[in-house]
């Protein structure tokens, strides 16, 4: 999950470096700042409490949680 402040080009380039398949997302109702607002493991993930369903969603999709 990345800010979406990146570009385009950067997001591929994540995704190249890091061979994921990360997207762009935020956390606490639109906030950019990623890493003050969720830690996440193999396991799942804690958000802040200001983050919208729409942020969790996004999160799961992301993270793939729930996945079989």
């Amino acid at each position: 999950m990345v800010t979406p402040l990146l570009k385009e080009e950067e997001l591929k380039l994540f995704r190249e470096i890091f061979k994921v398949e990360g997207d762009f997302g935020t956390v606490n109702r639109g906030s950019n700042f990623i890493k003050l607002g969720i830690i996440s493991n193999s396991r799942g993930a804690v958000v802040g409490g200001l983050t919208t369903g729409a942020e969790i969603a996004k999160i799961e999709q992301i993270f793939g949680y729930g996945k079989s």
